[in-house]
C-alpha cells in the first residue's frame, strides 16, 4: 500500500551569507543570529572569510619573568621589562625577525609591572619604586639609567641672615636636594639656610666661582648655617645648594606605577599616580620655569575624588586625560593659574563615572578615539565621552560573552590588552577575547576567542605585525 509508506525526510538548509558576528554565549542557541555562533574557538573574519587565526613562532628564550614592554619600536627596537632588567632587541621589518639578540640595558629593575611612556625623543619607564629613561646614545645604541632630577631654586633675593627670600620653584618631590640664591648683605659672612638639620651642603658658588668647603666655608648641619672664610661682595651672587631629604615625599612619586605624557605645545608634563601611601592622588611634573619629567613641584598634586579608590591608569581623549579608578572614572584637563605673580599648571579632577572603574591595570586602549578598558565586573567597557559626567558615558560592551569573559577575569593573575589597527585584544591566563571594530561598533560588537597567548604584554611593530611578551621572558 504505497498510502502507509513513510514520507520523505525533510531537508533544512540554512543560509549563512556572512558568519562575521562572532561568538556569543549568552543567548539560548535557538537565539542567535545567523552570524553568530555558540562555541567558536581560534577563527576570526579575515579578508571576507571566517578562518583560522594567524599562528605564533618563538623568536626567543626564557629569560626571566616578564613584566611589560613597550606597545611599538624606539629606534626600530622593541623594549622590555624582564626580571630585574630593562632590556631591547632588534626588531626592525627590515631584519627577518627570527630569533631575538636581546640585549641587557639597566639591571637592579624592581620586579613590578609599571608604564612605558615616551616623552620628546626619549622613552621612559615607571613603575613601583623605579622611574627610568632611555635614550640613543647615538652611534646606534642605547644609554639607560635613573631619570635625572631638576634641582629647583626654592629661594630667589634671600635675605642671608634668615634665609627668607622670594619663593621661586617648589621643591622636587624626586630629590631633597635644593638651591637657595642669595643678595650679599655688607658685614655678613655668615649664611642662614630655610632649614636646619639639613643632610649635606652639595655646592657653594659665589660670583660664579665653585668653592671649596673647609678652605673657603664650613657648614653647620644642625644649624643650617654656611660661614664664609672671605666675605662675599655685596655685589656678588651666592648660590647654596644643600639636600634635605623627605622620604614620604620622595615615596609620593616613587611608588607610582602608572604614567602617561599629557599636554600641548611647550606645555608637555608627565602624570603619575596609585601610590601605595596615597592611592587616589595624582602628580604632574614642569612649572614656568621647566617642564623637565625630572621636576614634580611638591605643590602639583591633586586626588581623584575619593581617597581609597585607587588609581589604576590613564588615558587621553577628547583632548582631556582621563584617570581611571577601581571603583570610578573621571577626568582632569590642564589649565594654568597664577601664584605670586607667576603662572603654574593646575590639574583639576572632575568625575566621569561613580560607579564603573578599572580595576584590572593594563587593559587601558584608545580604540578610534574612545578608550576601552575591563573590569571584573562589568567585562569590556567604552568611554563614549568624556566631556561631561554621565551614568551613560561608559557602558559595556563584552555582554555577548560574559558568561565566560568574567569568570576568566576574575581568577587571572596577569592581565594585557593591545590595540591592532582593526581589534581589542584582552588576555588574561593564555586565553583572548577580541573585538573586532572594523566589523563591528560597540553597539553590537563581534567577539572572537583565541587560547594559547600567554601574554604579559603586546608589542606592535610599524608594519603591524604583532609580538608578544611571555610570562617566562
Amino acid at each position: 500500500n504505497l498510502n502507509a509508506m513513510p514520507s520523505a525526510p525533510k531537508e533544512y538548509v540554512v543560509d549563512f551569507p556572512r558568519l562575521d558576528g562572532g561568538l556569543n554565549n549568552r543567548e539560548r542557541d535557538y537565539r542567535l543570529r545567523a552570524d553568530e555562533s555558540p562555541d567558536m574557538k581560534n577563527l576570526w573574519w579575515q579578508d571576507g572569510a571566517l578562518c583560522c587565526r594567524d599562528g605564533q613562532v618563538r623568536i626567543g628564550q626564557a629569560q626571566g619573568t616578564g613584566y611589560s614592554a613597550y606597545e611599538r619600536l624606539f629606534h626600530e627596537h622593541g623594549f622590555f621589562h624582564i626580571g630585574d632588567k630593562l632590556c631591547c632587541a632588534r626588531m626592525s621589518e627590515a631584519d627577518a625577525v627570527e630569533t631575538l639578540q636581546m640585549q641587557e640595558l639597566l639591571g637592579g629593575v624592581a620586579e613590578n609591572r609599571g608604564t612605558w611612556f615616551r616623552c620628546g625623543e626619549k622613552l621612559y619607564y615607571k613603575n613601583r619604586g623605579g622611574y627610568y629613561c632611555i635614550e640613543s646614545d647615538g652611534n646606534g645604541g642605547f644609554k639607560a639609567g635613573n631619570v635625572p632630577v631638576y634641582t629647583p631654586i626654592v629661594r630667589f633675593n634671600a635675605d642671608p641672615m634668615t634665609g627668607e627670600g622670594e619663593v621661586y620653584e617648589g621643591e622636587n618631590r624626586l630629590s631633597g636636594q635644593k638651591t637657595v640664591r642669595y643678595t650679599p648683605v655688607g658685614g655678613v659672612t655668615e649664611y642662614r639656610l630655610p632649614e636646619s638639620d639639613i643632610d649635606s651642603v652639595d655646592k657653594v658658588l659665589v660670583a660664579g666661582a665653585v668653592l671649596a668647603q673647609e678652605t673657603d666655608y664650613t657648614a653647620d648641619m644642625a644649624a643650617g648655617t654656611v660661614t664664609f672664610v672671605n666675605e662675599p661682595a655685596e655685589t656678588d651672587t651666592v648660590e647654596i645648594t644643600y639636600t634635605k631629604q623627605n622620604d614620604a615625599m620622595y615615596r609620593s612619586v616613587m611608588d607610582c606605577p602608572h604614567a602617561a605624557v599629557y599636554g600641548s605645545d611647550q606645555n608637555v608634563c608627565v602624570v603619575v599616580g596609585g601610590s601605595v601611601a596615597q592611592p587616589s592622588a595624582y602628580f604632574w611634573s614642569g612649572s614656568h620655569a621647566a617642564m623637565d619629567p625630572g621636576y614634580f613641584p611638591v605643590q602639583q598634586c591633586n586626588l581623584a575624588g575619593d581617597a581609597q579608590d585607587a588609581i589604576t591608569g590613564f588615558g587621553k581623549q577628547q583632548n582631556m586625560l582621563v584617570i581611571f579608578k577601581e571603583r570610578s572614572v573621571g577626568r582632569s584637563s590642564m589649565s594654568a593659574k597664577t601664584v605670586n605673580g607667576r603662572t603654574m599648571p593646575v590639574m583639576e579632577y572632575a568625575t566621569i563615572n561613580a560607579q564603573i572603574g578599572c580595576d584590572l591595570p593594563g587593559t587601558i586602549e584608545l580604540v578610534e578615539n574612545n578608550l576601552v578598558f575591563a573590569n571584573t565586573r562589568y567585562g569590556v567597557c567604552v568611554v563614549r565621552d568624556s566631556s561631561s559626567a554621565k551614568e551613560n558615558n561608559i557602558v559595556p560592551i563584552s555582554r555577548k560573552v560574559d558568561n565566560s569573559l568574567l569568570k576568566l577575569l576574575r581568577e587571572a593573575d596577569y592581565v594585557a590588552s593591545m590595540d591592532d589597527g582593526t581589534r581589542y585584544w584582552l588576555c588574561a591566563n593564555g586565553e583572548v577575547y577580541a573585538w573586532d571594530y572594523s566589523l563591528s561598533d560597540t553597539n553590537d560588537p563581534a567577539w572572537f576567542y583565541f587560547d594559547g597567548i600567554d601574554a604579559a604584554a603586546f608589542l606592535a611593530s610599524d608594519a603591524q605585525n604583532v609580538f608578544h611578551l611571555g610570562k617566562d621572558g
